[in-house]
């Protein structure tokens, strides 16, 4: 599971609107690798795939991945600032905060974030 930070969208390949990430990753994406124990599936998918699905018209779930560009990260900046301020599992806060550190970064950007489950 990851997180991949576009740096800029210049002279990248594309899958339909997916942009690829470079083989020279350096200085063109970050990426953050996290791990969600196979017991929280469950509550992560109710806690962030559906309402974020729903919300973003988004394409995540679990061995999926999607692209979320500049207007989606401004709705998923949105939606993280309002759950991390109520109770959050811990297993998913650390990723909840980077993927906010992520969107709001893609929103200075105009790039997007990919988020592989």
């Amino acid at each position: 599971m990851w997180f991949v930070l576009f740096l800029d969208l210049n002279n990248l390949e594309y899958y339909g609107y997916m942009p690829k990430i470079p083989k020279d990753r350096e200085g063109r994406v970050e990426i953050y690798r996290f791990d969600i124990p196979r017991e929280y599936w469950d509550c992560f998918e109710k806690d962030f795939i559906n309402p974020v699905d729903g919300q973003l018209d988004a394409l995540i779930d679990i061995g999926d991945v999607d692209f979320l560009n500049t207007d989606k990260c401004k709705k998923l900046k949105g939606w993280l600032e309002k759950r991390l301020q109520r109770d959050v599992p811990e297993t998913f806060k650390p990723i909840y905060e980077k993927l906010l550190e992520f969107s709001s970064r893609a929103i200075e950007l105009n790039t997007g974030v990919e988020i592989e489950l």
